[in-house]
């Protein structure tokens, strides 16, 4: 039969349909990387579609899927051919939506969820790292292919990478039942990260590593910029007061704006 139908506009069905999440009568692309395509593809056309309409679209995939998602993203069933297992694990369908929707306030939600169908996700940094460090020799020998159009999708693949590491760091950091990166790990990856981050400067991928570096570094600078960036997002977070872990009856600060503070716990010479 095909692909799903419905690609203009893509919907979130479509999504679940390409990952095998649904029951559909849906004929998928055996190859991975065709499937990989296909969702990038998919991607490009719901950026289109302006901000809103693409956070109902990627929220209403996350409200049901997004708990398989991550599952299934960090422990992937085994390809066919295993010798494609590491390239699966960088590049397969799940990498390619868990890229996309990773800027979604609902993804955002489930990532700093206390909730037992939520704990999967804390792992997300430290499966993260380790998967960076495996490819890492690999991926920046790549970078200097003669080939650019190789050369382009080794770059597509760190700038990716490691914007997940670098959002699941600016997520998760604080959580107590976060998984950390290992130590030996963020020793092995840094200086692959902090090359990258000088050859791609403020082009794709250059931003990320920047941030990536200065989280697994403890940067002072980092984060707290993290932190305020999470604050920032209404009724997700916690009271921004040290003394309270409040997660209820959140208002924004009339002053800044940009923390949320629990009523029952502020003066209300901190609230409009």
């Amino acid at each position: 039969m095909g692909l799903p139908p419905k690609i203009e506009p893509v919907a979130a069905e479509d999504f679940a349909a390409i990952l095998g999440f649904t029951d559909d009568d849906v004929d998928l692309p055996s190859e991975e990387e065709r499937r990989d395509i296909i969702v990038n593809d998919w991607h490009a056309r719901v950026d289109s579609l302006g901000v809103f309409p693409k956070d109902v679209l990627y929220s209403k995939f996350c409200a049901v899927y997004l708990p398989q998602l991550m599952e299934g993203y960090l422990s992937p069933p085994l390809p066919e051919d295993l010798s494609l297992t590491r390239e699966y694990e960088g590049f397969s369908s799940y990498t390619a939506v868990l890229g996309g929707i990773q800027d979604n306030p609902y993804f955002f939600k489930f990532m700093t969820s206390r909730e037992k169908i939520a704990a999967p996700g804390k792992r997300l940094a430290y499966v993260q790292a380790n998967r960076i460090l495996v490819q890492a020799e690999e991926w920046d020998r790549g970078l200097d292919d003669s080939r650019k159009i190789y050369a382009r999708s080794f770059q597509s693949a760190i700038g990716n990478s490691v914007q997940l590491l670098s959002t699941a760091l600016t997520m998760l950091d604080g959580d107590p039942a976060f998984v950390p990166v290992d130590k030996a790990v963020a020793t092995r990856i840094l200086p692959y990260i902090e090359k990258w981050k000088k050859r791609f400067g403020t082009g794709f991928g250059g931003d990320a590593c920047k941030t990536a570096s200065g989280l697994l570094k403890g940067e002072k600078y980092y984060i707290n910029f993290t932190r305020l960036q999470r604050a920032m997002l209404e009724g997700l977070g916690e009271c921004a007061l040290p003394s309270c872990k409040n997660d209820k009856d959140l208002r924004a600060c009339g002053r800044c704006a940009q923390i949320y503070i629990a009523t029952s716990k502020s003066p209300y010479t901190y609230l409009s």
